[in-house]
């Protein structure tokens, strides 16, 4: 009994010693992507955040995809691999994939079916799910939700409490900041294509080109194009809050190039 207890003593020190410093390993379990790479499953081998010593995780190339440090992790069937990398407290999950050199951190979330690839960087609180694409060198932080079909990626950067839904196409190198909504069919390939004015902190109104050239409008209360937008004012009983309104259509339509006679 002695002699068993000595060994499993000696065994774990062992242990310790081949994984110091590490908060996961890979399995043997493995599976081949379509492309030919090949991933493993991970295990947890300690506690750390809201992750148990012995939880399976998702799939790793190497362990050069998930970070030893902080609290990340990739969760379900969620697959990291190629150089891209996840680090702080960053967690990926569901199904969703990242490779070439991206690079997701801080307190990020990654999760449903969304792809995130190239040299694409990902840090804050931003959210990233549904169909979602970010990808080549677009950068997004803040507190930034993209979600839907929306696909982000040229040199676009995107910060703050942007929240960008439906097939939303945004690229080329457009910067958006604030608290911008972008839905629809939204084509912005730069920062000529969008326009965010905030009248007061939560009555924040966003101007985008459409895919047919269109430019459309949402705010706290009108989601609809510009010649919507007009009927929406001219229903406003407040004369001067109108005035206001109108003052800055004008300025919006001066900005995307749009002559119109009041």
């Amino acid at each position: 009994m002695i002699l068993f207890r000595i060994f499993q003593f000696l065994r774990e020190l062992v242990y310790m010693s081949k994984y110091s410093g590490k908060k996961y390993i890979l399995t043997d379990i493995k599976k081949t992507l379509e492309n030919g790479k090949t991933v493993y499953c991970i295990k947890a081998i300690k506690d750390f955040g809201h992750i148990r010593k012995g939880q399976i995780g998702g799939w790793v190339e190497s362990e050069n995809n998930l970070s030893h440090d902080g609290e990340c992790w990739i969760k379900n069937d969620a697959v990291v691999y190629g150089n891209a990398y996840v680090s702080c407290n960053a967690i990926v999950q569901n199904d969703a994939i990242v490779y070439g050199n991206a690079y997701i951190k801080d307190n990020v979330l990654i999760l449903g079916n969304a792809e995130i690839y190239g040299d694409a960087l990902i840090t804050g609180y931003s959210r990233i799910t549904g169909f979602a694409k970010v990808y080549e060198q677009a950068k997004i932080g803040g507190a930034a939700f993209i979600a839907s079909n929306a696909e982000i990626h040229g040199h676009a950067v995107l910060i703050g409490e942007i929240k960008i839904t439906g097939h939303s196409d945004i690229y080329g190198s457009t910067v958006i900041t604030g608290n911008s909504i972008i839905s629809g069919d939204a084509k912005i390939k730069s920062c000529k294509d969008v326009l965010t004015i905030t009248i007061a902190y939560d009555d924040t109104h966003t101007f985008f080109r459409c895919g047919s050239g269109e430019i459309y409008v949402i705010c706290g209360s009108y989601d609809g194009n510009l010649n919507g937008f007009i009927c929406y004012i001219n229903q406003i009983p407040n004369k001067n809050e109108s005035q206001l309104y109108l003052n800055m259509l004008r300025f919006v339509e001066t900005y995307f190039g749009i002559n119109r006679k009041f």
